[in-house]
């Protein structure tokens, strides 16, 4: 399944996804497949459900990291892992492919 994904490039001049937070930078918007998600530390990543006020990232090998996305964004609620496990951030490497010519969007 494609999606749309709005990126912005940053002063490194990587591409990250514009979640609001990101700061300024240049804006694109382009459509393409997720074809892999990996974190340093997790490995390989299943799923991340952004849905209500934590976010549940599933990995490939069936472990699951709960983690609070809203109050106090990045603490650990739950992990199969255990509680005493260094996750060192949440950045995630994202593949896409079957990507489409990128559009600049307007800057406000």
């Amino acid at each position: 399944m494609e999606n749309e994904f709005i990126l912005i490039l940053n002063e490194n001049g990587r591409l990250q996804f514009d979640t609001g937070f990101v700061g300024d930078g240049l804006t694109l918007s382009t459509t393409g497949r997720i074809e892999r998600i990996e974190h340093k530390f997790l490995g390989e990543i299943e799923e991340i459900d952004t849905n209500g006020l934590s976010y549940r990232i599933s990995t490939v090998e069936g472990d699951i990291v709960q983690v609070e996305a809203e109050e106090t964004p990045g603490v650990i609620e739950h992990s199969t892992l255990g509680t005493d496990v260094e996750y060192d951030g949440f950045e995630f490497e994202v593949t896409i492919g079957r990507v489409k010519p990128m559009k600049w969007l307007e800057q406000e």
